[in-house]
């Protein structure tokens, strides 16, 4: 694009963040607050450093094309399929805790559950993440085996 006279264009990025407050306290007498960050500009004689950090802003956009996410992270220099692993990873830690806190409720609430209450723990966080409780019982082993070979 020609750039006319006086203006220069230039690409950039502005974080927004946007936080729900009490009703009537928050923009325009909204119940949610906006809050800017500083903006990234990028102009055309911008440094590796600051390409950097505007491509690590931009993977922070969740709904990037799976193809543009690949092309930034490998001119990142990093793997999207070690991303995506340890994005899964984190998944299963966190239906890992869910299946800990539900054995807790249980156990407190004095249930007795046929086939015990690991089993049914299973399979109530299973069911609440979408997967088949074969499905989450091989994830959790698959994670402890990746930590195993991580550690030793």
């Amino acid at each position: 694009m020609k750039a006319e006279q006086g203006w220069e264009y230039v690409a950039g990025l502005i974080p927004i963040r946007f936080d729900t407050v009490p009703w009537g306290t928050g923009h325009r007498g909204t119940d949610i607050a906006v809050a800017v960050g500083r903006s990234i500009l990028v102009n055309p004689n911008a440094s590796t450093d600051e390409l950097k950090r505007v491509y690590e802003a931009l993977l922070e956009i969740h709904s990037l094309a799976p193809k543009i996410r690949g092309a930034i992270m490998q001119e990142l220099g990093r793997s999207l399929r070690t991303e995506n692993i340890r994005i899964e990873e984190g998944r299963t830690i966190a239906l890992r805790h869910m299946i800990g806190e539900v054995e807790a409720r249980m156990r407190s609430s004095g249930e007795r559950p046929r086939g015990g209450i690991r089993a049914a723990a299973i399979a109530e966080v299973a069911e609440q993440a979408g997967l088949t409780v074969e499905a989450l019982i091989q994830r959790i082993k698959r994670l402890k085996r990746r930590r195993r070979r991580r550690f030793n």
